[in-house]
């Protein structure tokens, strides 16, 4: 019975840890398709990492060689990672407007001293609260 009972929790153990993995590469593919949307000439410039889930939201920014590793507990946090260094670092901003062209340098800037910047609030929401009412059915 204790051998059965050891077996069990580890394969609940093993299926937990595939789960988690599964869930790290859906955050990195999100991130990475971004960027591919964003500036496909950089893609293979970024590589994505998962941070432990924190009670903040976090990301980080670095220099590895001559990529740029942005972590984050979540895609959402990635993304923001990403704007943080294409505004701070590239000197561009994104807009809502596909019209709205953005320059990129022509080499990524590195990152001389690693980044790390946590969200103000634990809970965000995206656009103002009222938007759907009063501006998406327009």
């Amino acid at each position: 019975m204790k051998k059965i009972t050891l077996l069990i929790v580890a394969l609940l153990c093993s299926i937990a840890c595939m789960n988690a993995k599964t869930e790290d590469s859906k955050e990195v593919a999100v991130a990475k398709g971004l960027v591919h949307r964003l500036i496909p000439q950089y893609e293979s410039s970024f590589v994505f990492k998962v941070l432990p889930n924190l009670e903040k939201d976090r990301f980080q920014l670095s220099s590895n060689g001559g990529t740029i590793e942005i972590s984050g507990n979540n895609a959402n946090s990635m993304a923001v990672g990403l704007n943080y260094y294409l505004k701070y670092y590239c000197h561009t901003t994104v807009s809502w407007f596909v019209a709205d062209k953005f320059e990129m340098p022509s080499s990524l800037p590195a990152i001389e001293t690693p980044v790390t910047i946590d969200a103000r609030c634990k809970n965000r929401f995206f656009l103002n609260y009222c938007t759907f009412g009063y501006t998406m059915p327009w």
